[in-house]
């Protein structure tokens, strides 16, 4: 059990930890408005990829790939929440007001805002489909005995919070926060870039 959840975990940390548009997120998050809401998205993000890994263990996403045209609906839904983003942080850029060196803590949205809004940019974001697709390529699959698959996703999913936080509590720094602050603009429109680039690349891919 060990030997075949291993290089599974392994691969599942590589993937969440390199730079993708939700660790993005989370660095913005938590460098504009602390290191709560930081964590807060970072648990929405969290719940977005266990719907994913829920997904993969149990077969119906080889089922959705295998449905042209669920597959058609499921790419242009989630490419219109990365567009959504995209034209969010693309406002931001250019119409957002200047920042102080302080946080705005009181101007932060609530939890339930900030946990929806990880949850979607996670349901929606490719690397999430990446990374569990090759989670279970590597040791896993929907023939594996549940007792794998429970213990496997779970210890992706404290793994991924663990990264997750790791992103948040680094980017609420002081120094590092305040060299966002003074640069917010350019950092939000490169996450509108990279939200853009993620919704087309989506779109146009020939699978998820």
């Amino acid at each position: 059990m060990i030997s075949q959840m291993l290089p599974t975990v392994v691969t599942y940390a590589v993937l969440t930890a390199s730079p993708g548009p939700g660790n993005m997120a989370i660095g913005a998050v938590a460098a504009r408005h602390g290191r709560r809401p930081g964590l807060t998205y970072a648990a929405g993000l969290l719940a977005g990829g266990f719907v994913w890994a829920v997904l993969a263990a149990t077969g119906i996403s080889t089922l959705l790939v295998a449905a042209t045209g669920l597959l058609t609906a499921l790419k242009i839904l989630c490419a219109a929440v990365l567009f959504w983003l995209a034209w969010k942080s693309m406002r931001t850029a250019f119409r957002g007001k200047h920042l102080t060196e302080a946080r705005d803590r009181d101007d932060a949205p609530n939890w339930l805002v900030l946990a929806r809004r990880g949850f979607l940019m996670q349901v929606s974001n490719p690397k999430a489909v990446i990374t569990w697709t090759a989670v279970m390529a590597v040791g896993l699959h929907a023939g594996s005995r549940p007792a794998v698959l429970f213990v496997t996703i779970g210890i992706c999913e404290i793994l991924g919070m663990t990264i997750f936080a790791a992103y948040a509590l680094m980017f609420s720094i002081g120094v590092v926060a305040r060299g966002y602050r003074r640069a917010y603009r350019w950092v939000e429109g490169a996450l509108g870039i990279v939200f853009t680039a993620a919704g087309i690349r989506l779109l146009t891919a020939s699978r998820l």
